[in-house]
């Protein structure tokens, strides 16, 4: 058996359940399945992708096939065998009299969809790119998104770290995602894409190849490890058509820095605060995700955000309309209003290969608010900010950020333009 989202499944072997030879390597990852209305982790040495096959392309199994084993198909010039998993389940094991049990499968399958669902809904995530793979880091961690130029070197210091940089008077000690990975690290680059995360009372950044957006991972997508192991604590696999189907490695910040120079790395680190110019308590801060309407820096709280999707352009409504209501759009299989600000804030509304649309949740639904280009995601001191006084409805908070005002937009007050 094993824990998945708070409730107890059973978990089977997939290669001794087909009578294969035992490997070197054991399986280490689990992919929950439902085999007769059941919940059942499948161990796995590791998910390569979804696929979508036609019928006309999947052979019969051969004789004497492994009785799970329903056919085969040839993808990417291997041929891949397809299980039936009505076969793949329990009803033909011997069961072990234990005595009384304390629960039986039927009632933790009632218990699977609110319990595994409550805790791995709307799991929040930065994405990332490094080695030419996605990457998903907890979005609770990440203080700040942002680009550096160049670094200074640290003599001696292990080749994790790349260098030294400095953010808002204290020294921020950056490292190679690729290189905690045991992953190809691409050679001394231009510019320096960081995700600045906070982990065990340590602040540093990790270095990534780009940053790709924010995204709240699905619960049905999600396959977590029961240990977490060289940095990963599971893996996700996108369920809508639009989105790439590669897996998704989620990081666990734990187990990446333990997996550099044998566990030692994090005593290189600073406390989180060590070597400011003037250490002191630190401040409470909201983060925000910052963006640029016709060259104007916007924000709008990070807890509000759900994802980051290319812009595409929306199916216009019919009858007179707020000029702010530009339409409706499909994303991930759901039909959103498109709030396109740049009508009444007087800008013009041109779509560059960096437009975008952030997915912003209002007061009765989603919103999807059109951006000329995305900036990064930024703490601010509560001190900084205060409530907007006169101008547009939608902007309910200004920021003092980088010596300069920007207004937070409240996706709240944009349910009013819809009416």
């Amino acid at each position: 058996m094993v824990s998945v989202g708070g409730s107890i499944v059973a978990q089977i072997d997939l290669g001794r359940r087909l009578g294969l030879a035992p490997r070197p390597d054991p399986p280490s990852a689990l992919m929950l399945v439902r085999i007769g209305g059941r919940p059942v982790a499948l161990r796995v040495s590791r998910v390569l992708t979804k696929a979508e096959i036609d019928d006309g392309e999947i052979r019969a199994a051969e004789t004497g096939a492994a009785p799970p084993i329903a056919g085969a198909f040839d993808w990417q010039e291997r041929s891949v065998a397809l299980l039936r998993l009505e076969r793949l389940g329990l009803d033909d094991l011997a069961p072990v009299a234990v005595g009384t049990p304390v629960a039986v499968l039927g009632d933790l399958e009632r218990r699977e969809s609110g319990a595994l669902a409550a805790a791995t809904a709307g799991l929040a995530v930065l994405l990332v790119r490094c080695g030419g793979e996605p990457f998903a880091l907890p979005l609770e961690r990440v203080r700040e998104v942002v680009t550096v130029d160049r670094l200074t070197a640290l003599p001696h210091a292990p080749g994790e770290i790349l260098g030294l940089t400095v953010l808002r008077g204290a020294p921020l000690p950056v490292l190679s995602l690729a290189g905690l990975l045991g992953r190809d690290a691409a050679g001394k680059r231009k510019n320096y894409p960081l995700a600045v995360v906070d982990h065990d009372g340590r602040r540093f950044a990790l270095a990534v190849e780009a940053i790709l957006g924010m995204r709240r991972l699905s619960p049905a997508g999600l396959h977590v490890l029961d240990e977490p192991r060289g940095g990963v604590a599971g893996y996700h696999i996108a369920a809508d058509r639009g989105a790439d189907h590669a897996p998704t490695a989620l990081i666990d910040l734990g187990t990446l820095l333990a997996a550099g120079q044998g566990g030692r790395l994090p005593a290189f680190l600073p406390a989180a605060g060590q070597g400011a110019a003037k250490p002191r308590a630190p401040e409470p801060e909201r983060r925000f995700l910052t963006f640029l309407i016709g060259g104007e820096t916007y924000g709008i709280d990070l807890d509000r955000v759900e994802r980051i999707a290319e812009h595409r352009t929306p199916l216009p409504l019919p009858g007179q309309r707020h000029a702010a209501l530009a339409g409706m759009v499909e994303i991930a299989g759901r039909v959103v209003p498109v709030a396109d600000l740049r009508r009444p804030l007087g800008r013009p509304a041109t779509v560059t290969r960096r437009t975008a649309l952030v997915l912003a949740q209002g007061s009765r639904g989603v919103w999807a608010v059109v951006v000329d280009r995305l900036a990064r995601i930024v703490g601010i001191p509560v001190s900084a900010i205060k409530a907007a006084g006169p101008g547009p409805h939608f902007i309910g908070e200004i920021a003092r950020l980088d010596r300069a005002l920007m207004p937070i937009l409240d996706p709240a007050a944009l349910d009013s333009i819809a009416t």
